[in-house]
């Protein structure tokens, strides 16, 4: 499966979670979300850690030479 990050917890990214990703994986398992990407949330208390159990990670952090799509 492709690794990919999506770029935005709000709801524009849990749809792009719910309403085409899901979508594609219960018809061809095709990705693997590795995290949500938003800028903050450190320091925003509105934020919660994660979304359908998938971690919600700073804009500054950094993942190593993994090879990752982004949506």
């Amino acid at each position: 499966m492709n690794k990919i990050i999506i770029f935005g917890a709000g709801s524009g990214g849990k749809e792009i979670l719910r309403m085409i990703i899901n979508d594609i994986n219960n018809y061809s398992p095709t990705w693997d979300v590795v995290a949500f990407i938003d800028k903050n949330t450190q320091s925003n208390k509105r934020y919660e850690r994660y979304i359908d159990g998938i971690p919600i990670l700073d804009s500054t952090d950094k993942f190593n030479g993994e090879k990752l799509y982004g949506a």
